[in-house]
C-alpha cells in the first residue's frame, strides 16, 4: 500500500509538471486526511440472484425439518427436495439462492461468500450464511450470519463491507400476539443490524439489539377512543381519531404504523401516510415531535361489519421511531 501511495503522488507530480510546461491549468490536489480519522468501510450491497452459485454445490444451515442443511447441488440457483409426509403425501421444500456478495469475513485474506437464501413451501423463510471453499469445488458453511426467528421475523437487504462485516436489514415482522387477523397487522419496522466473524462463530457487532423502544430515549403516550360505525350501504364508515403525545426527553422523528379492519377511505388525514402503505395498512409521517408536542390524525376508513369486527376491534396503531417499535394500541368500535 505505501509503495502504492507514493507512485501515486509520483504520477500527480509528473502530471502538474507535463501541465505547467503546456501552459495549463491543474486542479488542485484534495486536502489530505485529518491525522487520526479512520474512514468508514466501504460498504457493497449483495447482487440479486445466485450468480456465480447458480450451479455450485452448496451447503446452507437450515434446520432438519425443512431445507436439510446437507450440501445441495443447485441448478440456476435453485434446488428441489422432496419427502414423505406423516399423512402419506409428499412434501415439496425448495431451496433458493437470492443473493450473494463476496467478502473476507474471517479475515484469511481468501474472499468468502455471504447467501441470502430461502427455504419455501407454502412461504418463504430466509437465512443468511457464509460459505467458504472446500478445496474440491463445492463450498462449505463458514457459519450462519443471521436467519428469521420468533426474535426476528424478517430479514431483507444484505450487504459486507470493506472490513469484513455483513450488514442486514431486519423486520419486526407482521404483529400476531395482539390480534389474530391478517388484516390487522402492524407494517414491518426495518432497521440495519451488523454482524462479524469472532473466530468461531458470527456475532452481532452493531446496530439495535431488539425493536423495542428505550423510554430514556424517546417515549410518546397514544389516545385513540372507541369510534362509532355508521351504515352506508353494505358497508360501514368510522373515522379513527389518534393523537400523538411526544413526552421527552429529546425531540425524534416519529411514524404512526396503522392497521384496520377494512380499507382506507381517499379523505382526511391519509395523505400523511405515503409509500409503503395499501387499502389497510399505512405508515403515517408525524414529523420531528418536540418534547411536550402532540399530533391529532383523523383517519376515514369503510368496512364491511362482519370485517375482522367479532371482537370489537377496528384498528390497531404504534408509534415508530427510524429504529424501534412502541407498544401497539387497539382501537375498539364504539358500543350502540
Amino acid at each position: 500500500m505505501a509503495n502504492l501511495r507514493r507512485a501515486l503522488v509520483l504520477g500527480s507530480v509528473l502530471t502538474l509538471a507535463v501541465t505547467g510546461c503546456q501552459g495549463g491549468s491543474a486542479e488542485p490536489a484534495p486536502p489530505p486526511p485529518a491525522v487520526g480519522v479512520i474512514p468508514p468501510p466501504a460498504t457493497t450491497a449483495a447482487t440479486e440472484g445466485a450468480g456465480e452459485l447458480a450451479n455450485a454445490t452448496v451447503a446452507v444451515l437450515w434446520s432438519p425439518d425443512t431445507c436439510t442443511g446437507e450440501p445441495l447441488r443447485y441448478v440456476d440457483g435453485q434446488h428441489e427436495i422432496r419427502r414423505a409426509s406423516p399423512d402419506g403425501s409428499t412434501e415439496v421444500w425448495v431451496a433458493s439462492i437470492v443473493a450473494t456478495a463476496r467478502a473476507d469475513v474471517d479475515h484469511d485474506g481468501t474472499d468468502e461468500f455471504v447467501v441470502k437464501s430461502e427455504c419455501a413451501r407454502e412461504g418463504g423463510r430466509h437465512n443468511v450464511v457464509a460459505i467458504r471453499p472446500d478445496g474440491t469445488g463445492g463450498w462449505a458453511p463458514l457459519g450462519l450470519v443471521v436467519g428469521e426467528s420468533t426474535e426476528i421475523p424478517a430479514i431483507g437487504d444484505v450487504a459486507v463491507t470493506s472490513s469484513g462485516e455483513v450488514v442486514v436489514s431486519v423486520g419486526s415482522g407482521p404483529n400476531y400476539s395482539l390480534l389474530p387477523y391478517d388484516m390487522l397487522n402492524l407494517p414491518t419496522l426495518w432497521q440495519p443490524r451488523t454482524y462479524a466473524w469472532t473466530g468461531q462463530a458470527f456475532a452481532q457487532a452493531g446496530g439495535p439489539t431488539t425493536f423495542a423502544a428505550d423510554p430514556t430515549v424517546a417515549a410518546f403516550t397514544v389516545q385513540a377512543a372507541p369510534v362509532a360505525l355508521s351504515q352506508s350501504g353494505d358497508f360501514w364508515d368510522s373515522t379513527i381519531t389518534v393523537t400523538v403525545r411526544a413526552d421527552g426527553p429529546q425531540a425524534v422523528a416519529a411514524r404512526l404504523a396503522v392497521a384496520v379492519a377494512g380499507e382506507r377511505r381517499p379523505v382526511g388525514d391519509w395523505a400523511r401516510c405515503g409509500p409503503g402503505s395499501d387499502d389497510n395498512r399505512a405508515v403515517c409521517d408525524l414529523g420531528v415531535m418536540a418534547a411536550g408536542s402532540t399530533v391529532t390524525l383523523r383517519l376515514p376508513i369503510r368496512t364491511a361489519y362482519d370485517q375482522g369486527l367479532q371482537d370489537g376491534h377496528i384498528a390497531i396503531v404504534a408509534i415508530q421511531t427510524d429504529q424501534s417499535r412502541y407498544e401497539p394500541v387497539a382501537i375498539s368500535v364504539a358500543s350502540s
